[in-house]
């Protein structure tokens, strides 16, 4: 079983170097119907209902992945499938940073900005 994992680490780390502009990441770790990140373009995807990822994520636990499709339709959202997990110890970190800081607001305000 080991194998297959170490294969699928291997595939995963040349689909990376061969196309990083296509690496993306969970955007909530547990919840993938929240969508993805592609991390190069900044874009955010769901992923389509069909990926294999989607059905066999808890088997491997990477956050990481190259999308092979990369969709976009008439309303301007994006569609990823065909996702590769992508081992983290192959991965650059990404720093980051704060957007926006609110101090002293009301429940109303902050519910709201949610």
């Amino acid at each position: 079983m080991s194998t297959t994992y170490n294969e699928r680490d291997l595939i995963g780390e040349h689909l990376y170097k061969l196309f990083p502009e296509q690496l993306g990441h969970l955007l909530v770790s547990h919840l993938p119907d929240e969508g993805v990140r592609l991390i190069s373009s900044n874009i955010r995807a769901r992923i389509m209902k069909t990926s294999v990822l989607l059905q066999r994520l808890h088997d491997h636990g990477h956050q990481h992945f190259v999308s092979m499709s990369i969709t976009q339709l008439p309303t301007g959202d994006y569609l990823v499938d065909s996702l590769h997990p992508v081992p983290s110890r192959c991965i650059n970190p990404v720093p980051t940073r704060i957007v926006f800081s609110a101090n002293k607001i009301g429940w109303l305000v902050n519910y709201e900005m949610r």
